[in-house]
């Protein structure tokens, strides 16, 4: 795992409250996304995955996370330079 896909899983899992399938399906229904796409934001590349949150989600997924947890993710901005550091732009599967 990279830095970026274990970010993604703990905030994956913030959003589930403790759980990431939990955090999966409710990505799921807000972007009306695959669930399988989410899975592979916490898959290397290597493996298939996204290698990390896609940019074009990585604010909506840090205010959901936010949300659940009472904290400011947003102004984090080391989190969020971890998160989109060397990010690539993908296509994503519905």
């Amino acid at each position: 795992m990279t830095i970026k896909t274990e970010r993604a899983r703990e905030l994956i899992t913030i959003i589930g409250n403790g759980k990431f399938i939990t955090g999966k399906k409710q990505l799921s229904d807000q972007f009306d996304l695959n669930m399988s796409t989410i899975h592979r934001w916490q898959q290397p590349k290597e493996s298939g995955g996204f290698d990390g949150i896609p940019s074009v989600w990585v604010e909506s997924v840090l205010q959901l996370a936010s949300e659940k947890a009472d904290i400011d993710f947003l102004d984090d901005s080391e989190l969020i330079l971890e998160l989109i550091r060397d990010s690539q732009s993908y296509e994503l599967v519905k």
